[in-house]
């Protein structure tokens, strides 16, 4: 009977300590489904130019390189420079911006980050749309990690849909107008974990998200569209990989 109750007791406190240890982390790690990034991805080919979706040789974006000196200006140009914003990277001082943003053709369709649920299709304060997707086997009522793609138009989904993996879900954004003079619309990827209180959401680095069966691909093929980029932009130091956390991450996390 001692043995017995020695043994309840353990069992107790180890559930008691788990729980202590907070369910985000853990949360996190069961979380690891995304097998999309939203678009068609592929390696860069230089015998297209292409990306799959991404069309990267000869493409122009709204870089001003004769812009005024002004701050409005400087902070326009240092984001008109990239085609595939990392997630994480400060546009000014510490703040950062907590997803992936994707510059596509007007038209390309937008895909669903995971097999899941469709949550929320909320219409923006730009006007379009973004799609919130809780991962299969979680419940959009029990404050799941929802897995956007915001800045979207046309959505093809509603809650309560059930949505696979690269399936879509949208069409790019254009109200950007700079960049849809050029051709181009917008989507913005990035995953958020409900705050343990009253707070912002955790918004995490997309790449810790990957499901570990495409990771090392959809990373390669990620890199290989900084890399073109950085090549046709002519600017080998666009994409500083020193120190990151995750590719295409300049920060693991973001809270707000």
């Amino acid at each position: 009977m001692h043995r017995r109750a020695v043994l309840i007791v353990t069992l107790i406190l180890g559930a008691l300590l788990a729980a202590s240890c907070g369910s985000e982390g853990a949360s996190r790690g069961d979380a690891a489904v995304m097998r999309s990034v939203g678009f068609d991805l592929q390696p860069f080919d230089p015998a297209t130019g292409r990306a799959g979706a991404l069309v990267i040789t000869g493409t122009e974006t709204p870089y001003q390189p004769n812009a005024s000196g002004d701050e409005q200006s400087r902070l326009h140009n240092d984001r008109a420079r990239f085609l595939f914003l990392p997630f994480g990277r400060g546009e000014a001082g510490d703040e950062r911006d907590p997803q992936w943003n994707v510059f596509l053709p007007l038209g390309t369709p937008v895909l669903s980050l995971v097999d899941g649920t469709v949550c929320e299709v909320p219409v923006l304060y730009s006007g379009d749309y973004s799609v919130r997707v809780a991962p299969a086997g979680a419940s959009c009522g029990s404050n799941p990690p929802l897995f956007e793609t915001e800045h979207v138009i046309d959505p093809v989904v509603k809650p309560g849909d059930e949505v696979a993996a690269g399936q879509q879900v949208a069409t790019v954004s254009d109200y950007q107008s700079d960049w849809k003079e050029l051709g181009f619309g917008i989507v913005e990827i990035g995953v958020a974990f409900p705050p343990p209180d009253q707070g912002p959401p955790l918004h995490v680095c997309p790449t810790t998200m990957l499901a570990s069966d495409v990771k090392a691909t959809i990373v390669a093929a990620l890199q290989s569209v900084m890399d073109a980029w950085a090549a046709e932009f002519g600017d080998p130091s666009l994409y500083d990989g020193a120190n990151v956390p995750e590719a295409a991450c300049y920060v693991a996390e973001v809270r707000g």
